[in-house]
């Protein structure tokens, strides 16, 4: 390759150091001045190491003041996706412990390479070409992540199963990739614009338009409130969107295009899965463009149905109402028909079982006694329509796939990436968008016996994945953890003060929640390398598992006894998240509790069992360990986030405010007090040291969302 003018390539990229480009196969790509600046200093160093210092020195001038640990942190991130490259199997930048970075791939006109203009003009519009994909930079999981119902549960239990029938290979190109978090994406009519929700960095949401391949996007709305899950309607003249009124109450807004004239049509209540709302997507337009159908709820924090609204006068009436308990089927995700005959949603009825459902609809009014079942992949999620309406994309296991939208049908595979993938889009030019989530979850530890004085929490253990499901080992030595550090779910072991980890099990799925036995010698976990999620121990040390459970349904969440003789687990078995045990050499599986259970822990003294319940609102209750005497101990408690120590509860709670709070509770007087307020999204368990001077946790410390596409889809 002739490489005058500072031009050269490695693999499929090509950098121009006078324009200041980074083009991908001839396409021009968006990469911001940090990034392309790094990426130049790597390649001027093929193969060396480029230290932190040095980058920080190049990125940063004397004076400025940043945290420039997490800022490069940031940059080098961004590069990585662009490149489609990952810290964990790394093609062109490999990370260099505690010291820097270093380029490894090979390198085309090296000998041309001359130091990059002052400002280089970095942010360049793409060609009006489609989208790119990258890596799991976690985020969401999706506050957006996603979160509570949906990124927690996603996150937590996206399911990696084998394509049952593949389609040709396609290629996802970047949309968007403004800092902060962009989702929620709706084409206009024509194809040739979108409307999506972007926070600018995190700050609050609200609602833009942008031309596809060209141009700044525009912001519709001036309103300071937080707006998601913006829909365009069919004749191409109104946008709908959510704008959020407080805590629990959402406005529905219709505006026209150009913004400027909007209307409330009602307020609702918004349901318990809150997630990321600049991702969400919770309406979509009726065929007659004079109904509306949003995913709300009938009551504060309440869980979700199907809601009918007519724009003009305000009226409404569910089409799938709301349930009293989660295992009857929560319903959202709407998705109408081109015809308008046709409504796909998804129902769930448990955080392991979510499926897509069709229901015919006659002028708006459902058949309920028609609607069946169209998918069983465990996790299905995000149904949208082909153009044809002859078949539904939707997502699971973090792919992309297609299914006809007929009985029996077999769903066939997309894309699938390593990123996590949401809410799908097709425009009439047969583009189809998506919305592609990234998050850093790390553990912090937090110290929790300091009487009134508690000083900030730390981080612990810090990666460019997936941290969480932090557990001490019994004697303090050891932490396990749930990581994605080797490019999947997998199950580590640390030190106690977060350094030398080594990864001890390799699965066909996703493996989590790892739990120690009471001597400290096995670790028990949660895997679907069987197709199912299963309750397996292993050795600490690492070796072969053993599985334990063997009922065709979801059994998760392990947890062992005080003596070590019983492992308790949650199952869906019955119909909805119960908590079940069974001996833990192996043996016959017992049901403990029936009014609902997510995760139990035994007290100290092996008398009682505390768990979480399963309908996601947070309670946390006691029983004796048969399941019987139960009664009501705290209200708000996020998740499987509690530990139990003889005389107290260390628990998380989501505030009011959407901050979350680390708090003690007294056992014997009742006293519930604060420890700490984290104002960042937490990730699943806690755990307490063995001293109880520490309690370690997962949050996501960085986190957003960019657009993609995919061109010519067909």
């Amino acid at each position: 390759m002739q490489t005058s003018g500072g031009k050269f390539r490695f693999g499929v990229y090509e950098v121009n150091l006078a324009s200041g480009e980074l083009r991908k196969q001839g396409t021009l790509l968006r990469l911001q001045e940090q990034p392309f600046q790094i990426l130049v200093a790597l390649l001027e160093k093929p193969g060396e190491v480029v230290t932190r210092d040095e980058l920080i020195r190049r990125l940063w001038h004397d004076g400025t003041v940043v945290d420039f640990d997490r800022g490069l942190n940031a940059a080098v991130t961004r590069l990585r996706q662009v490149l489609s490259d990952t810290a964990e199997s790394p093609r062109f930048v490999e990370t260099v412990a505690r010291r820097g970075y270093r380029f490894i791939a090979p390198i085309e006109g090296l000998n041309t390479l001359q130091p990059p203009p002052a400002s280089p003009g970095i942010a360049v519009e793409e060609a009006p070409v489609p989208p790119s994909n990258t890596n799991l930079r976690p985020k969401l999981w999706l506050a957006l992540v996603v979160i509570s119902l949906i990124a927690g549960p996603a996150a937590w239990l996206a399911l990696h199963k084998e394509p049952i029938a593949k389609t040709p290979p396609v290629v996802a190109l970047p949309l968007t990739s403004e800092p902060g978090t962009e989702g929620g994406v709706s084409f206009s009519p024509d194809g040739t614009q979108i409307v999506y929700s972007w926070d600018q960095e995190n700050r609050v949401s609200h609602v833009f338009v942008r031309q596809v391949g060209l141009g700044d996007p525009v912001r519709l709305t001036s309103s300071d409130a937080e707006e998601y899950s913006p829909v365009w309607s069919r004749d191409g003249r109104h946008i709908a969107f959510l704008r959020t009124l407080n805590e629990n109450q959402l406005a529905l807004i219709v505006s026209t295009v150009l913004g400027g004239m909007e209307r409330e049509i009602t307020k609702l209540y918004a349901g318990l899965a809150k997630g990321s709302p600049s991702v969400r997507h919770q309406i979509d337009w009726a065929a007659n463009g004079k109904h509306l159908i949003v995913a709300a709820s009938e009551e504060r924090a309440g869980l979700e149905g199907l809601l009918d609204v007519n724009i003009e006068t305000g009226e409404k009436h569910w089409l799938a109402k709301p349930p009293k308990a989660f295992s009857e089927g929560v319903s959202n995700d709407p998705a109408v028909s081109p015809d308008g005959r046709t409504l796909a949603f998804v129902k769930s009825t448990s955080v392991y079982k979510r499926e897509i459902f069709l229901m015919p609809l006659s002028n708006g009014v459902p058949d309920q006694s028609k609607a069946h079942q169209l998918t069983s992949e465990a996790l299905a999620l995000h149904p949208t329509w082909t153009r044809d309406g002859k078949e539904i994309v939707f997502v699971s296991s973090d792919a992309l796939w297609r299914i006809q939208a007929k009985p029996g049908s077999k769903p066939a595979l997309i894309l699938t990436q390593q990123d996590r993938i949401l809410y799908p889009a097709i425009s009439s030019g047969n583009r189809l968008a998506f919305t592609k989530t990234f998050a850093d979850v790390n553990v912090w530890r937090q110290q929790v016996n300091a009487g009134n004085d508690h000083p900030p929490p730390a981080p612990l253990i810090s990666f460019t994945s997936f941290e969480q499901s932090a557990e001490y080992s019994p004697d303090g030595s050891k932490i396990a953890l749930q990581s994605t550090r080797s490019g999947k779910n997998e199950i580590w072991v640390c030190d106690g003060d977060g350094t030398r980890c080594t990864q001890i099990t390799t699965t066909k799925g996703f493996a989590g929640s790892p739990q120690w036995s009471p001597d400290g010698n096995q670790i028990a976990f949660d895997s679907d390398a069987e197709g199912h999620f299963d309750v397996y121990t292993i050795a600490a040390t690492g070796g072969p598992p053993r599985r334990l459970t063997s009922h065709v349904s979801d059994n998760a969440a392990p947890t062992w006894s005080r003596d070590g003789n019983w492992i308790y687990f949650l199952s869906t078995r019955s119909g909805r998240n119960e908590i079940w045990k069974l001996p833990s050499k192996g043996g016959p599986e017992i049901q403990v509790t029936r009014n609902g259970g997510m995760m139990a822990l035994e007290s100290p003294d092996g008398k009682y069992l505390y768990y979480s319940n399963g309908d996601g609102k947070g309670k946390l209750s006691r029983s004796l360990t048969d399941g019987t005497g139960e009664t009501l101990v705290l209200e708000a408690v996020n998740g499987r986030a509690f530990a139990v120590t003889k005389d107290r509860i260390i628990y998380l709670n989501l505030e009011e405010n959407g901050t979350s709070s680390l708090r003690s509770f007294d056992i014997a007087t009742g006293k519930d007090s604060r420890i700490a307020v984290l104002r960042k999204h937490l990730f699943n368990g806690i755990s307490l040291s063995p001293d109880g001077r520490y309690a370690i946790y997962s949050q996501v410390d960085n986190q957003g969302a960019d657009l993609m596409m995919i061109e010519n889809f067909r």
